[in-house]
């Protein structure tokens, strides 16, 4: 899914009224995931995945209670922190903020089903596919997308 950027006044007014299923104020910038847009994709059967931080995640477990958490950690602080000098985007003031709020956001992996520690990205990438290959073959999930299957047998 594409960002869309617009004024925080504009994203203020459109959280009042309930355009997002989710939002947080992040890093000084708000970031927010389209009720109407999720609902459609939802509606058609299909699966979503979404890039959020914890205070999204708790929103989106308030309404979902069956959506699955998959928190994605560094492999330490230290590694993190040269991921950040690497990217070479974000003054050492800017790193530190970001590093701060990354041990604040640590601290709700706990609240995830599934953790992935990203020390490699080919590996980290796999593990969050076998996750969701996994949730897809959960009962409740082959029952909603078979339904003449399990219908037939009284299901």
């Amino acid at each position: 899914m594409d960002y869309h950027f617009t004024h925080a006044a504009d994203f203020i007014a459109r959280r009042d009224q309930r355009e997002f299923l989710e939002w947080a104020r992040v890093h000084d910038n708000f970031y927010g995931t389209s009720r109407v847009r999720i609902e459609a994709q939802l509606r058609a059967g299909l699966d979503v995945l979404l890039d959020i931080d914890w205070q999204g995640a708790a929103q989106i477990r308030a309404q979902f209670p069956q959506a699955a958490a998959v928190f994605i950690a560094p492999p330490s602080m230290a590694i993190l922190r040269e991921r950040l000098i690497a990217r070479g985007k974000d003054s050492a003031e800017v790193i530190e903020r970001r590093l701060a709020a990354a041990k604040d956001e640590l601290a709700h992996a706990k609240d995830c089903q599934y953790v992935i520690v990203n020390q490699d990205f080919a590996a980290a990438a796999a593990q969050l596919c076998s996750i969701l290959d996994a949730l897809r073959c959960a009962y409740p999930r082959q029952r909603c997308r078979h339904p003449e299957l399990f219908s037939a047998l009284g299901m």
